[in-house]
């Protein structure tokens, strides 16, 4: 049997809508653990399916052994529905000939098996529409012929739905179109494009495989998925358009940490991409990846081109304003960063986007919590949780916002909690891909160790953050890390002569005053000189004052 270790994550999501994380990763390992000692029964069928039904059953079964009433979906399909399931290569043939809401009624019924009480509240029709519909789009999808027009049918319906998954938006019915999701059903935009790519698996037809590849690469390139970068690789290789992927592409290998292919496909995109609203996109990338890096040049070029880029519609007025954030938090102005995140967070607001403005205020939040303004940075925190609960964004969401109230904790002096939120924290943006954030975590775990009197642990755990950020291109963010790793060698007598001196140099030359600050400050404590005390509320400042003043040990929280 083929490798089934890849089916893992579609599983999870098969699980996790009928029981908690805990209890999904268990049935996972059940389910594929039944398919090694009893193999489905027919050996040429596509084996997702298979497998997706003994999990649910699965979760199923755990939920009644609980007790509870609470399902969410129904084990067998009620009385006067067809008596057979048909999967999404069945039916993509027929979708084609399918208005738009007949298309979701057949898709969320039979490919995703949803029960008729789920569809009919997700659609805001009633369950004998939903019968009804569904019977009549059955039929008329038996005749279809042509999988080229269905893919396109249910690419309109990925579409749409991914807009609502990722940015919130309600979307006004009319024609042609189906009424909001609900939440519940949302959460099924994955599992639906995983059945996308199968069907155009099996229709043999590499113009369709490209197409549904990139639709499920660029759902997880918005959504962080560790996988997007894989799939938008297979879709410029099965012949998807490298215009229409690149952006993308640079995004996911970015967050990936593959620095190095991801600057090859922004310079690869920059040629072949027109369109001003993907050149502000690959500009705005390339101005992160370069500032990362500390390439001040390539990052001007970036800076100086989003302001020449489009038209002056607000989109491109809050590009331009991420632009002058962007280049403030690399080079440390801090009230600079602020004002222009405070700008691009109201132009976000305006156009109506909750996905991007709590990516925005997270980034706000950053800056608060970088210049000192701890309350500010609360009251930020707390607007962005709500609006995640409001909009009803994706949980996956929230992982960067536990990460800034996680550095609240540390400079609120709560070093306890702190540690407890960075240790759930590091191994959740490793399994969603974010490599840099992970390292970025491990980073905050090592100053917590040497604030505790852990200097030992403190370096081992800088040390694994140093590795990620140089290899993911962010050589710039790698200098604070070296900078503390250094101070905890200084604690255990390692530090070699000048190292922290050399660091200083390094930190002046990158534009990254603070860590410079922080450098002296610990080369200082150690010769038993004045420390600097240059007015600067920056967290490796505050660290390197705390630890100097404490012997550099105990938590002084």
């Amino acid at each position: 049997m083929e490798n089934l270790d890849r089916y893992r994550p579609r599983l999870r999501h098969v699980a996790r809508r009928i029981v908690d994380d805990a209890e999904a990763d268990d049935l996972v390992q059940e389910t594929l653990l039944r398919a090694l000692v009893s193999p489905p029964p027919d050996p040429d069928a596509p084996v997702l399916p298979w497998l997706s039904v003994v999990a649910r059953r699965l979760a199923i079964d755990v939920v009644r052994e609980r007790g509870s009433s609470q399902l969410r979906f129904e084990p067998e399909p009620e009385a006067a529905e067809p008596t057979t399931r048909s999967g999404l290569a069945e039916l993509l043939p027929g979708l084609g000939g399918l208005s738009d809401p007949e298309v979701a009624v057949l898709v969320l019924r039979e490919a995703l098996e949803l029960d008729i009480d789920t569809v009919a509240e997700a659609l805001d029709i009633s369950p004998g529409s939903v019968r009804g519909v569904h019977h009549r789009a059955r039929r008329k999808a038996a005749a279809g012929s042509d999988p080229a027009a269905g893919l396109e049918a249910i690419d309109r319906f990925c579409t749409w739905l991914l807009a609502r998954y990722v940015a919130g938006l309600p979307v006004t019915p009319g024609p042609g179109s189906v009424p909001a999701l609900a939440e519940g059903v949302v959460r099924s935009h994955r599992l639906l494009l995983d059945a996308v790519v199968e069907a155009a698996h099996a229709s043999g037809r590499r113009d369709l495989v490209a197409r549904a590849l990139t639709s499920r690469g660029i759902a997880g390139s918005l959504l962080r998925e560790p996988s997007a970068s894989e799939d938008l690789r297979a879709a410029v290789d099965a012949g998807a358009p490298a215009d229409h992927v690149a952006p993308h592409l640079v995004r996911a290998l970015s967050d990936a940490g593959h620095a190095a292919e991801a600057q090859s496909w922004l310079a690869r995109g920059l040629e072949v991409c027109t369109r001003p609203p993907r050149r502000r996109l690959l500009h705005s990338l390339g101005l992160q990846l370069a500032l990362d890096a500390g390439d001040a040049a390539a990052a001007r070029s970036h800076h100086d081109a989003l302001a020449g880029v489009g038209v002056d519609s607000p989109g491109a007025q809050a590009m331009r304003h991420m632009g002058d954030a962007y280049r403030a938090t690399a080079e440390e102005r801090w009230m600079d960063a602020r004002a222009a995140w405070w700008s691009a967070w109201g132009l976000a607001r305006e156009l109506g986007n909750p996905a991007n403005e709590l990516a925005l205020l997270n980034n706000l939040v950053l800056a608060c919590l970088s210049d000192g303004r701890l309350d500010e940075a609360e009251e930020h925190l707390a607007f962005a949780r709500e609006l995640l609960l409001r909009a009803r964004l994706p949980s996956e969401r929230s992982l960067e916002l536990d990460g800034n109230g996680a550095t609240l904790l540390l400079l609120r002096g709560r070093a306890a909690a702190a540690t407890v939120a960075f240790e759930r924290l590091v191994p959740a943006f490793t399994l969603t891909g974010q490599a840099l954030h992970a390292a970025l975590a491990r980073y905050h775990l090592g100053v917590l160790a040497h604030l505790g009197g852990e200097a030992e642990r403190a370096v081992r755990l800088l040390d694994s953050a140093v590795e990620p950020l140089v290899s993911g291109g962010a050589g710039g963010l790698a200098i604070g890390v070296e900078v503390q790793r250094e101070a905890a060698r200084l604690a255990l007598g390692r530090s070699k002569p000048g190292a922290l001196e050399r660091l200083r140099e390094r930190a002046l030359a990158a534009n990254r005053p603070s860590t410079a600050r922080a450098a002296g400050i610990y080369a200082a404590s150690a010769a038993g000189h004045d420390l600097d005390q240059t007015p600067d509320r920056t967290p490796i400042v505050v660290f390197a004052r705390w630890l100097s003043a404490n012997g550099m040990g105990p938590d002084p929280g």
